[in-house]
C-alpha cells in the first residue's frame, strides 16, 4: 500500500503562505488561495466587502487561514458597499487576529455561511451592526477568544429570526464583551454551546429561542448588565453562570418546547429569576438567588436558596463581586447533586462537594479567591486564598476591573477550567473540532510514522520542504520588472 501513500502525497495540495497588503488586490489573493493556505495581511486599513470561499480540505485539520502579519499592529477592516465586510462561504475557513472597526447598522463585520469555520483572536470595535452573523448554510461555527468593545449592535447572532436558517453545532467560548448592546442572540432552531464568556455593561447578555430537539448549553459565563439570560424554549442546559443584572438576571418563558435545566447558577438582580410555563420536564436545582423570584408551579425545584440582600450573609461582598460563599453562608451545603452528576464542577471548574453549595461557586475552606474581574476568564485565578497570619491579609487576588481594548484580544494565562488554545470544546452538543494545531517538525504534510514507513517519512520531508512563501500577483509583477 506504499504506492497509495505516494499517490496521495502527489495529488494533495501543498500549503502555501501568501503575504499581501491593503494597497494590493488583497481580496483576489485570498480568492486564489486554497484550503490549507495561510494569507497574512500587513498593517493597514482594508475595506470590504470580500468573500472568502473555502474548499474541501485534503486533510481533516486543514483550514484556509486569513490572519494578521504583525500581531502588534493588526490589519483593520472597515465597511464598504455591501451588507458585510467579510463573508465566509464553503467550509474550513479561519479568521485570526484581525480588527473590525465601526461596523454600521445593517452590516455584519463577519457573515458566516460556511461550515467548520472559526473566528479567533479578533477584535470588534464600535459595532452598531452585527460583529459575527452565522446564517443560512452555516454549521459548526466557532467564535472563540475574541474581544467585542462598545456599540449599539450585537456581538454574535445565530440563525434567522423566523427559524428559517437554523445553525447546528456552534461553539462560542472564552470571548470578552464590554459595552455592547446585545451579546449572543440565538434564533429558533439553532443549537450549540455558549461557554466561559465574560460580558460587562451589556443591555442583554444571552437570548435563546430554543431548538425543539437539540440542546443548547449556556455555562460558566459571567454577565453584568441590564438583563442577563432570557430563554423562550428548550431544550437547554443553563449551568454555573454568574449574572448580576440591573433588571432580570434569568427570564424563562416557555410555551411549546421544554427540557430546560437551570443548575447551580448565581443570579442577582432586581428580579433574580422569572420562570413561567414550565412543566415537570424542566428543572431548577441548586441555584443561589438574590432579588425577586417568581417560579410558577410545574418544574422540579430542589436545593435553591433565596438570599436576603439586607442580611448580606450569602457571599463575602456582593458590591465588590466577591461571590465566594461567606463563612456562615446559608449557601454552603444547601444544594442537591443531580442524579446524573451534571453539577460535578463549579464556575471555576473545581470539583463540588456532595451535597454541593447552592450557586455557581463551590465553598471550599473559609477564604475565597477575591473579587471577580471582567477580563478573559482564562486570566482569572481561581486559586483559593490562604491565611498569612496577618490581620486583613488573605492573599486574595486584586479586583481586575474592566479591560481596555487590545490589538488581538489574546490572553496568556490559562486556569484549570479553560481548554487549551488549540481545541474547541464540544460539551453537550457532541461537536468537537481542532483548528490551528501545530504539527511536529517534519510532519507538515499531516503524515504519521507507523514504525516501518521510512519512505513515508522521506515523502513528508520532501513535501514539507516544498512549503514556501509565495508572493502575491502584484509582488510577482514587481519581481519580474526588477529582473529585466
Amino acid at each position: 500500500m506504499m504506492w497509495l501513500a505516494w499517490v496521495t502525497l502527489a495529488l494533495a495540495h501543498v500549503p502555501e503562505l501568501f503575504v499581501t497588503n491593503a494597497a494590493e488586490d488583497w481580496c483576489r489573493v485570498i480568492d486564489d488561495a486554497q484550503t490549507g493556505d495561510i494569507i497574512m495581511l500587513e498593517p493597514g486599513e482594508y475595506r470590504g466587502p470580500c468573500t472568502i470561499d473555502g474548499n474541501p480540505p485534503d486533510y481533516e485539520t486543514e483550514v484556509l487561514t486569513v490572519q494578521a502579519f504583525d500581531l502588534y499592529n493588526p490589519p483593520v477592516f472597515v465597511a464598504g458597499d455591501g451588507d458585510f465586510v467579510l463573508e465566509l462561504t464553503g467550509q474550513d475557513v479561519m479568521l485570526s487576529a484581525l480588527v473590525f472597526d465601526g461596523t454600521p447598522e445593517g452590516v455584519s463585520a463577519v457573515s458566516v455561511e460556511a461550515f467548520d469555520s472559526t473566528v479567533r483572536f479578533c477584535t470588534f470595535l464600535n459595532t452598531d451592526g452585527t460583529a459575527v452573523e452565522a446564517g443560512k448554510g452555516a454549521a459548526r461555527v466557532f467564535v472563540n477568544d475574541n474581544t467585542f468593545f462598545s456599540g449599539g449592535g450585537a456581538a454574535v447572532t445565530v440563525g434567522c429570526a423566523d427559524g428559517g436558517c437554523a445553525v447546528e453545532g456552534f461553539e462560542f467560548v472564552d470571548n470578552l464583551l464590554i459595552g455592547v448592546d446585545e451579546g449572543f442572540v440565538v434564533s429558533p432552531g439553532s443549537a450549540g454551546g455558549i461557554r466561559d464568556n465574560i460580558l460587562d455593561a451589556v443591555e442583554e447578555g444571552v437570548r435563546l429561542a430554543g431548538a425543539d430537539t437539540s440542546t443548547t448549553t449556556i455555562e460558566g459565563n459571567l454577565i453584568r448588565g441590564n438583563a442577563g439570560i432570557s430563554v423562550a424554549g428548550g431544550p437547554a442546559l443553563i449551568r454555573n453562570n454568574i449574572v448580576v443584572a440591573g433588571a432580570t438576571a434569568l427570564d424563562v418563558a416557555l410555551t411549546e418546547t421544554h427540557g430546560v435545566r437551570v443548575l447551580g447558577n448565581t443570579m442577582i438582580g432586581e428580579s433574580a429569576m422569572l420562570l413561567a410555563g414550565a412543566t415537570s420536564e424542566d428543572e431548577v436545582v441548586t441555584n443561589a438567588l438574590q432579588g425577586v423570584v417568581s417560579i410558577e408551579p410545574g418544574p422540579i425545584e430542589l436545593g435553591n436558596v433565596t438570599c436576603d440582600a439586607a442580611a448580606a450573609n450569602c457571599w463575602v461582598a456582593v458590591e465588590e463581586l466577591d461571590l465566594f460563599p461567606a463563612t456562615a453562608s446559608p449557601l454552603r451545603g444547601a444544594g442537591v447533586m443531580p442524579a446524573d452528576g451534571s453539577l460535578a464542577a463549579d464556575w471555576c471548574g473545581r470539583g463540588r462537594s456532595d451535597p454541593p453549595s447552592a450557586g455557581a461557586v463551590e465553598a471550599a475552606g473559609e477564604l475565597g479567591f477575591g473579587p471577580l474581574a471582567f477580563d478573559f476568564k482564562k486570566a482569572f485565578d481561581c486559586t483559593l486564598a490562604e491565611p498569612t497570619g496577618e490581620t486583613g491579609d488573605t492573599g486574595t487576588q486584586a479586583s481586575g476591573g474592566t479591560t481596555e481594548p487590545a490589538g488581538t484580544g489574546t490572553s496568556s494565562t490559562t486556569d484549570s477550567a479553560a481548554e487549551t488554545d488549540t481545541e474547541e470544546r464540544s460539551g453537550d452538543t457532541g461537536v468537537s473540532r481542532e483548528k490551528g494545531r501545530s504539527k511536529a517538525p517534519g510532519s507538515a504534510c499531516g503524515c504519521s510514522h507507523d514504525g516501518g514507513g521510512g519512505l513515508l517519512w522521506v515523502a513528508c520531508i520532501v513535501v514539507a520542504a516544498r512549503i514556501r512563501v509565495r508572493p502575491s500577483p502584484r509582488q510577482r509583477e514587481r519581481l519580474a520588472h526588477l529582473s529585466r
